[in-house]
């Protein structure tokens, strides 16, 4: 072959890997192009599920809730033990020193004395041990006896009905940190009949999303605004599970049967154009029909009629102003 001949090979070479390497590099983005969709997808459907998974948590924070605290069982709990001082470990030590006799060869070599002197300071360091055993454990007695002086102390200051303790005990164990997460505040107040009020300072553009998200047919992602009668229901089911959460709350970590919740958000007032911070929902919460409820079946916002309750809701307005209940009148 001539070196024209060869020079057309090599063309022919070096074409044919330009056409391969383009073959392969339409291949790889054709195949980015997929896996860029299945990606799209996923991610549509991941928005979706978080979504979904948020409007399901808003409605239904009404089902759980913190241990019930046994005020009573903590009141007559009994008073630590002092601990006694034992010398297990010196007692061993110096029976080893009392049975001590020097072998053949400790006597051939002279160190009898020193074997059994090795003992003696045996037994000093056995009594020393025997003292950081019971300082250590005389330290947890004290910290004990703080703990269950304190425990027992705000107990029967609880089953007395102090509302300083009450308002301790709703801030330090009632489970409200749910709540808080998602944006409301709380303010306890205790009366000196020890009856029980709770502020809800709900911010609504906080807890519920301005857009809805849903799936196409094609899998992709939709992202519309959230209609008003959607918004308005959902934020009516979200502040009366709120209500009944913080109910229990309450009746969990403190011996009363009624607790006067009142959810307040800013509401527009006509009169002067202005937001204004109002009552929305007031409910006196019974401790007997609340537990006689199947919480986990209800709706949250048709669960209001099993209790005293000044609510007035439009689908298409949302909440209004309510009176905020009198429980001195309620509960007489």
């Amino acid at each position: 072959m001539g070196w024209k001949g060869t020079l057309r090979s090599v063309n022919a070479a070096v074409n044919r890997m330009e056409r391969e390497a383009n073959r392969r590099q339409r291949e790889l983005a054709r195949q980015q192009k997929i896996q860029n969709k299945i990606n799209e997808l996923e991610q549509a459907a991941y928005e979706v599920e978080i979504f979904n998974d948020y409007i399901k948590k808003i409605k239904t924070i009404h089902t759980e809730c913190s241990p019930v605290i046994d005020w009573m069982r903590i009141a007559r709990q009994a008073e630590p033990v002092k601990p006694t001082r034992l010398s297990a470990k010196e007692v061993a030590a110096k029976r080893k020193l009392e049975n001590f006799k020097p072998g053949i060869f400790q006597k051939l070599l002279g160190r009898s004395e020193e074997a059994k002197k090795k003992l003696q300071n045996k037994v000093i360091a056995a009594k020393c041990e025997d003292d950081e055993v019971y300082e250590n454990a005389l330290r947890e007695y004290q910290l004990d006896m703080l703990s269950w002086s304190d425990e027992c102390g705000l107990a029967r200051k609880v089953i007395c009905g102090d509302p300083q303790s009450y308002i301790h005990v709703l801030e330090k164990f009632g489970g409200f940190k749910e709540i808080g997460d998602l944006g409301t505040g709380l303010q306890f107040t205790v009366s000196e009949e020890a009856f029980v009020g709770v502020d809800l300072n709900i911010h609504s553009k906080d807890i519920i999303p301005a857009d809805s998200k849903s799936l196409l047919q094609s899998g992709k992602l939709s992202v519309k605004k959230m209609n008003k009668i959607m918004f308005n229901e959902l934020f009516q089911d979200y502040v009366c599970s709120a209500v009944l959460r913080v109910a229990r709350e309450v009746f969990a970590v403190l011996p009363v049967d009624k607790a006067e919740i009142t959810a307040v958000d800013e509401i527009l007032n006509r009169s002067t154009g202005h937001l204004e911070t109002q009552p929305i929902l007031s409910v006196l919460v019974a401790r007997d029909t609340l537990e006689s409820i199947n919480l986990d079946a209800i709706d949250p916002s048709d669960s209001m009629s099993n209790f005293v309750c000044n609510m007035e809701f439009k689908k298409t307005s949302g909440f209004n102003v309510v009176e905020r209940l009198s429980w001195r009148v309620e509960v007489a």
